[in-house]
């Protein structure tokens, strides 16, 4: 998971939905006091791994090929270097990669030697976690639209927008199953402090890559055994190496 960019869509979305200044929406410990003033605290609670085990995809990168069509981080293997396209051109691709931008408007940037970096292996995975959004007022914001609980209402309303919900996609996070929200409002010392709380579930995702080669070289050394053969056991030493 891009933690900054998940933690940047869900901030987005709870300052936008509620109202409030960008210095009263926090995270959870993020500054030992809280602000002056009614805030919005977020905290994520445990990530929970979802299946039995992670998805693993192997990718082999291809050649560089004339009238193909590349996306912006797309690979492709051209004179023994690895490229990836960082700018896309509006049609198909007419001149080799190089570490200038081509006149078919692309873009490429050299990875380095492609040796060794042919195939990617990826692990997927998919992940679950809470978000748990709480607001604190001041006196006089027990009730009416400035309460927490009525905030809350709409910051939980808003996540049916479409908006909303793109912005959260384009960070790789689903929302689904909001809880209601819960007044939790008490005495906080001799005053009484007008409180709220809402829990959320995400569906995210996790990858982690490496890039590796071919294998060039195999080495097998053993013994083929026969039972009644006068050669039997015959030793074996072969070596295999790719073109």
């Amino acid at each position: 998971m891009a933690w900054a960019d998940l933690e940047t869509a869900i901030w987005s979305w709870v300052q936008a939905a509620s109202g409030f200044a960008a210095p009263q929406v926090l995270w959870s410990n993020q500054q030992l006091s809280a602000p002056e003033g009614a805030f919005i605290r977020l905290q994520i609670g445990d990530v929970v791994a979802l299946g039995a085990c992670d998805e693993e995809t192997q990718t082999t990168v291809q050649a560089w090929a004339t009238g193909a069509v590349y996306a912006v981080g797309q690979q492709v293997i051209s004179g023994a270097t690895l490229w990836v396209c960082s700018v896309a051109g509006a049609g198909a691709s007419i001149d080799a990669p190089s570490g200038q931008p081509t006149a078919d408007g692309y873009t490429w940037t050299s990875q380095g030697a492609s040796a060794g970096q042919e195939i990617t292996i990826a692990e997927l995975g998919r992940r679950e976690f809470t978000l748990t959004v709480e607001a604190f007022g001041t006196q006089g914001q027990e009730a009416g639209n400035s309460s927490p609980r009525a905030v809350l209402s709409s910051v939980r309303r808003q996540l049916q927008l479409p908006a909303v919900r793109d912005g959260l996609r384009a960070a790789g996070l689903v929302p689904f199953d909001p809880g209601p929200v819960r007044d939790l409002s008490a005495v906080a010392g001799t005053i009484f402090e007008p409180r709220g709380r809402f829990d959320c579930r995400f569906y995210s995702s996790e990858e982690v890559s490496v890039q590796t080669g071919y294998i060039e070289t195999v080495n097998a050394t053993g013994q083929l055994v026969s039972p009644g053969d006068p050669l039997s056991p015959l030793a074996v030493d072969v070596a295999a190496t790719s073109p």
